[in-house]
């Protein structure tokens, strides 16, 4: 059995906020946000702290997302205590594991005494159902060891059968998204705060994660030798302090800008101790950072409100449970990807130690695809000498996806013939020993008189071009925020 989305979870308790979500697992029975709060105003008892104004109920970080686990995630990573402790490990042991294989086959905590079909299709969930009720029919008896360690094995063994899913959801958000937060960046000011809005604006910027943002020290602008800006921080989950990325002239502005009202703040606190974006609470000498969390719940107050705004690239309603601040650094990512950027610089830009991980940013758009195809199309020819496709830029999307397993590599070029596609190219006539050996079973093809070179298909760029970073370099799609340039890309 399995908890339902939404209801009490087995083995965890609830923060004793009013309608706070979020699970605890300190003895005060607070979650982490709250315990940390508490531990501010340790003048006051438990009770007379819940009674304070500034006590509220904080936003859910939503559903453990393990498959198989029936806890409430306790943090922006979105995983329950005990499975973030796990994969904590797991990543220790392979720094290259992925995590959605990861999450996909490891099984649920502190559930001993109950069995979990959570995570297994329908389907299967059904067999195993059928089986227990088939044996109680029968009069045996069917330990729930035996069930969970087959469920278990299901689960691990990654080879059962799955539903039909559906396609699967893009990890950055579109332009007209970004947009519209851009837009409304006032309304987060107003609410929460200008460093609240600096962060946004960093992260969409420069793509780094949200606690790295929040981390960064006073002195975190720089210069190469040719004079460009270049933000130097602290690649905090691997542990690689001094990470140098090349940023844009309006980003640097930006930090400028806030070097100088945190200066002003704490003119006393010497520059090396200082932070970019301290904290308001509990913070004299302007040396802590603001928190990630605290970041978290603003920046999730702030979609709540705009949430109706917020539309697709269809002109639909955007979910709003996608806009979470780790989304700008996917959507950094498909920006440059976007752009023909090189796989191994945005490694790069991205800070990953293996190209796998940076595969897992970005996709292959239809937009890129189209133009592979328009490009390799306009040096094909048929039998006859004649070109293939001549009017390809004309077709819609699905004629282009259809066209793309259409046709297969053949000696002589690309072949288009149902029956040799079908067979992988294995059964064109022409390839065949027959005319080869002088036979008239077949006709040797007649070919065009000057036939292209594969190099005229070979994509071109401008190596010595740097890759945009920024909201304005040329891979930008919307308008920047009031008193910044309107030029688009990062």
């Amino acid at each position: 059995m399995a908890t339902a989305s939404g209801k009490a979870n087995w083995n965890e308790r609830i923060c004793r906020v009013t309608n706070c979500p979020r699970p605890t697992r300190a003895r005060d029975r607070l979650c982490r946000s709250h315990s940390a709060h508490r531990r501010t105003r340790l003048d006051l008892s438990v009770e007379a702290w819940l009674q304070l104004p500034s006590v509220r109920a904080l936003a859910s970080f939503g559903d453990c997302r393990v498959t198989s686990c029936v806890r409430a995630a306790d943090g922006q990573r979105g995983l329950c205590g005990a499975h973030d402790k796990r994969w904590a490990e797991h990543r220790q042991a392979c720094p290259d594991a992925d995590f959605d294989t990861w999450a996909a086959v490891n099984g649920p905590a502190g559930v001993d005494h109950i069995v979990v079909l959570k995570g297994l299709p329908i389907r299967v969930q059904r067999e195993l159902l059928v089986m227990v009720q088939q044996r109680t029919d029968e009069g045996l008896r069917t330990f729930l060891t035996d069930v969970r360690y087959l469920a278990e094995l299901l689960r691990a063994r990654g080879d059962v059968p799955a539903e039909a899913d559906p396609a699967e959801q893009p990890h950055d958000l579109p332009a007209t998204v970004l947009r519209t937060i851009n837009e409304h960046l006032p309304v987060l000011q107003t609410r929460s705060g200008l460093a609240e809005r600096r962060i946004v604006e960093l992260l969409i910027d420069t793509g780094r994660r949200p606690d790295e943002v929040c981390t960064l020290p006073w002195d975190c602008l720089d210069r190469d030798d040719n004079g460009k800006p270049v933000l130097v921080y602290t690649d905090s989950k691997n542990n690689r302090p001094g990470r140098r990325l090349p940023i844009a002239e309006t980003t640097a502005q930006l930090i400028g800008v806030q070097k100088n009202e945190t200066r002003q703040r704490f003119p006393h606190t010497p520059p090396d101790q200082l932070v970019l974006l301290p904290c308001d609470n509990a913070n004299p000498d302007g040396t802590k950072p603001m928190h990630a969390e605290t970041f978290g719940n603003a920046h999730r107050e702030f979609i709540d409100q705009i949430a109706d705004l917020p539309l697709d690239e269809d002109n639909t309603p955007f979910d709003r449970r996608r806009v979470v601040p780790y989304a700008y650094r996917h959507s950094y990512a498909q920006r440059h990807a976007d752009q023909g950027v090189a796989p191994d610089v945005l490694r790069e830009l991205m800070g990953h130690r293996s190209m796998r991980t940076t595969f897992i940013y970005y996709r292959i758009t239809e937009t890129r695809t189209r133009a592979a195809v328009e490009k390799v199309a306009r040096h094909q020819f048929d039998g006859t000498g004649r070109r293939v496709f001549h009017s390809i830029s004309g077709l819609l999307a699905d004629e282009h996806a259809r066209l793309r397993i259409g046709q297969v590599a053949v000696p002589f070029g690309m072949c288009t013939e149902p029956s040799n596609v079908k067979a992988g190219g294995q059964a064109c006539p022409y390839n065949t020993p027959a005319w080869a050996a002088g036979s008239s079973a077949a006709t040797r093809p007649t070919w065009p008189s000057s036939s292209p070179t594969y190099s005229s298909c070979s994509p071109t760029g401008n190596a010595s071009a740097p890759p945009p970073t920024s909201r304005t370099g040329p891979a930008n799609t919307w308008p920047h925020p009031t008193n910044r340039s309107t030029s688009c890309g990062r």
